[in-house]
């Protein structure tokens, strides 16, 4: 069965727009300097995962791991700079 590639940006884009508000709710109370190294650890991880996938649900999942962490990444990420300008 061919998956058209189109599907893995849909795949981030939805798991974006689903999970966010959740997500940045879940990590409100997490120290923001642990918060980023860890989601920077997690799109690493995701993005070495996506190298080496031997498939395709493989490949989706570690798009998946990716969206997730750069949607908090970017949600706290704004918050952080819009406080020291």
């Amino acid at each position: 069965m061919k998956i058209p590639i189109h599907t893995l940006a849909t795949l981030f884009a939805f798991t974006m727009a689903i999970a966010a508000p959740f997500l940045r709710a879940l990590v409100a109370k997490i120290e923001r300097e642990k918060l980023f190294a860890s989601l920077l650890t997690m799109v690493a991880v995701s993005s070495a995962l996506t190298v080496i996938a031997p498939t395709f649900e493989t490949l989706a999942a570690s798009r998946l791991i990716g969206a997730l962490a750069l949607l908090v990444f970017w949600a706290v990420g704004t918050h952080t700079a819009a406080q020291f300008g």
